[in-house]
């Protein structure tokens, strides 16, 4: 009997052994964590957020903006996802650069590496990064939709921009804004937004999945990127440090030739949960 029991308890000891590492893996736990939790699919992966489900009205909600913010429609994010705390920074670039899986080395116009957001990047270069990213952490990087990036941005406000309806002091790195170095600053060097994500607004625009289209006419209204319209241009969003306050708008938005490297353009990025 003694015997029997010293068998089975070699056999359980042998199955928590073998399943231990997979349950307590981030990646394998990274589904079930809650809307505000942070997760990194690999030690070189951006952090991420995990945002939560909902309905928000996309547009310009206060008739501020250019008719390109209307028609203010609703849109419903039924499925988990969750983005980047940061924008994508020259240092994680170049560890894609340094493994092989990014040819391009963006310029950073003298104003510095490291932890500042990376711009100078096209839609095929962040193409590059993101299959990158996703064969190192055997999850599936992309970029965010349109609506998911003002909903992301937004964090539960209906103000012009995601801390009020004026633009202040303090809030964002651009052109008025009176934050250190504008040129300079690094990511997360201002406070973030509701639902922890940094510099959605500022420090630099964003490339999004969505075709440009000169008006909301149509638009998806479930979150998915819009394939429709002018696909040559795709919608960048959030101002940049090169911009005045009135183009910072959570609202705001611009469409860019895809090929096109731009000192004021960078981008974060998104997975499924």
């Amino acid at each position: 009997m003694r015997k029997h029991w010293q068998v089975k308890l070699r056999a359980l000891l042998w199955v928590g052994i073998l399943w231990w590492p997979l349950s307590n893996s981030p990646v394998a736990n990274a589904e079930d964590k809650p809307p505000g939790s942070t997760i990194q699919d690999c030690d070189k992966c951006p952090k991420l957020v995990v945002v939560p489900t909902g309905s928000f009205l996309m547009g310009d909600l206060a008739d501020r903006g250019l008719p390109n913010e209307k028609p203010v429609h609703r849109v419903t994010i039924s499925r988990s996802f969750a983005v980047g705390l940061t924008e994508i920074t020259y240092a994680q670039w170049d560890e894609c650069v340094t493994e092989g899986g990014c040819r391009y080395s963006p310029s950073d116009d003298n104003l510095g590496r490291g932890n500042r957001a990376v711009g100078n990047v096209n839609v095929a270069d962040v193409k590059e990064y993101l299959n990158w990213l996703s064969k190192k952490s055997g999850r599936r990087y992309r970029l965010l939709t349109e609506a998911e990036w003002e909903y992301v941005t937004r964090a539960g406000t209906k103000t012009a921009y995601p801390w009020g309806e004026e633009f202040g002091t303090g809030h964002a790195v651009c052109a008025s804004c009176k934050v250190g170095s504008v040129v300079s600053i690094e990511v997360a060097k201002v406070p973030p937004n509701k639902f922890g994500l940094y510099d959605t607004i500022g420090s630099r625009h964003e490339w999004v999945q969505d075709c440009w289209n000169n008006n909301y006419d149509g638009a998806p209204t479930n979150g998915s990127a819009w394939a429709k319209g002018d696909c040559s241009r795709h919608v960048i969003r959030g101002g940049s440090y090169y911009e005045p306050a009135k183009f910072l708008r959570s609202a705001t938005r611009f469409g860019m030739v895809v090929q096109t490297r731009n000192k004021k353009v960078g981008f974060r990025v998104a997975r499924d949960l």
